[in-house]
């Protein structure tokens, strides 16, 4: 389980575009999917998401197709309905237990 300071950590190195592309994998695409969905208001939270993962490609050499609106979208809905509906904090308990929620569902659920 992941500690709070590695939640913050990882978010702070998405939004720095420090954390290597490489290492951004589908469940540190979830966990800073909650993070800012417990953190902001759905459309805020969208539009910051798609900043970061466009700055992540842009700062590793990655070309912009990379990036999935209807993905990103997609699990960002899911997040805001994971905290709608059991009315849970940000912690590593509500964290973990997400990814648990999260895994029910392929990776790539929508397109290809």
């Amino acid at each position: 389980m992941l500690t709070a300071n590695e939640i913050e950590h990882l978010v702070q190195s998405f939004e720095a575009g420090t954390v290597p592309v490489t290492d951004f994998h589908h469940r540190e695409h979830l966990i800073v999917a909650l993070w800012y969905a417990a953190n902001y208001e759905p459309h805020e939270a969208l539009s910051r998401v798609r900043a970061g993962l466009l700055h992540l490609l842009a700062v590793n050499g990655k070309p912009a197709t990379a990036y999935r609106e209807d993905v990103t979208a997609l699990w960002m809905l899911r997040a805001h309905e994971y905290f709608r509906f059991t009315n849970a904090s940000l912690s590593p308990e509500t964290m973990q237990q997400w990814l648990l929620h999260a895994a029910q569902y392929p990776a790539k659920a929508v397109g290809k």
